[in-house]
């Protein structure tokens, strides 16, 4: 990421999924019995995503 101005880039859109969305405080949605499990692996890892990018220290915003 810290890569990215030095090539002219200035901004990053993130379109995240399912894994960040949580059902309830600190449930995910990906965890709960219903969630399609052909979807679980991609779902999780844009959440895992999703924590990279928060815990960046450049200027940024996130909104879930």
């Amino acid at each position: 990421m810290e890569t990215l101005p030095t090539i002219g880039i200035e901004r990053l859109l993130w379109v995240s999924g399912a894994g960040s969305l949580e059902v309830a405080s600190n449930v995910s949605l990906v965890t709960v019995p219903d969630f399609p499990e052909e979807y679980k692996n991609e779902a999780s890892a844009q959440g895992e995503a999703l924590e990279v990018l928060e815990s960046l220290t450049s200027a940024q915003t996130c909104i879930k």
